[in-house]
């Protein structure tokens, strides 16, 4: 599903949450992680709805009371006043394992971040993940609904190219296109791979100042962000690589220039094609973001 090694992407958490929608209306018989508070929190709750945001996902829990008997599948969105959340991030290899699976990622004996059996003998592992119990059920429901518009595997109904491209103009004006497209608050769940492929797409330099993007060519590059991630959900692998850990271009057999960048925290490896990617301009392109190799 996807390079093994390769951190989770979007896509792969979105399909994570809609496998761990089967078990909406079932209750939590046992838990199982290493915060003790987490494991009291859910305790005889009732999984009432699965959220997820670029890389997180969520899990809502009703209050105790409201868990005597199954919950409809279609739980009402709003929070109630007793609801908990526990947020699930994947990390570089984490992974969501259902009825005892083996997990893909992270070795058959690995110990789950959390673990939870439910009612009807279910179960629920996330692996080589991190689990934590929210502060406010409410506030994650919040931040959900605020990014879902930009959410790059958000539904066509809520998914809108223009609050992307408005988060994007809102970044510091020498924003690298490499970092705005990492960027978790402008694209939630565009990873490194979506970042390479999509920006090759767009025939975009990777090393272009936000500023210097022309209207059409900044919605270019949410299109093929917008694209690649869509494609990767619904085939449940990413499609094939162009240019990513290539050293010669899939479509022009011209190399492939490898840097890595990253000027607003982590520097990550960056791939273009020499021939394909046109040239930028001297006054959008970075100097000494990175060590560069040919």
């Amino acid at each position: 599903e996807r390079p093994r090694g390769a951190m989770v992407e979007g896509p792969g958490c979105t399909n994570n949450g809609r496998r761990a929608r089967v078990l909406v209306g079932r209750r939590v018989l046992q838990a199982s992680a290493s915060n003790a508070a987490l494991v009291a929190a859910v305790q005889g709750r009732t999984l009432v709805a699965t959220l997820t945001l670029g890389k997180e996902l969520w899990l809502f829990f009703a209050a105790p009371a409201s868990a005597a008997g199954p919950t409809p599948a279609a739980a009402p969105a709003a929070a109630d006043a007793g609801e908990v959340a526990v947020r699930i991030h994947f990390g570089m290899s984490g992974s969501l394992h259902f009825d005892g699976a083996t997990p893909r990622f992270g070795g058959a004996s690995a110990t789950p971040a959390l673990a939870l059996t439910f009612d009807g003998n279910r179960t629920l592992q996330a692996i080589g993940a991190t689990a934590g119990l929210e502060r406010s059920a409410a506030a994650a429901r919040a931040k959900h609904a605020e990014g879902l518009r930009r959410d790059v595997c958000a539904s066509v109904s809520d998914f809108s190219a223009g609050a992307c491209a408005a988060a994007v103009r809102a970044l510091p004006p020498e924003t690298l296109v490499a970092d705005a497209v990492l960027d978790q608050v402008v694209f939630p769940g565009a990873g490194n791979i979506i970042k390479n492929e999509a920006l090759h797409r767009a025939r975009m330099h990777p090393l272009r100042r936000t500023s210097s993007l022309r209207a059409e060519e900044l919605e270019r590059v949410v299109m093929e962000v917008r694209d690649f991630s869509i494609r990767w959900l619904r085939a449940g692998r990413a499609p094939e690589s162009l240019i990513y850990n290539r050293t010669a271009c899939r479509e022009c057999g011209a190399a492939v220039r490898l840097q890595k960048l990253g000027e607003r925290g982590l520097q990550r490896v960056t791939f273009w094609c020499t021939a394909c990617t046109p040239s930028a301009d001297s006054g959008a392109v970075a100097g000494a973001a990175g060590a560069a190799s040919a």
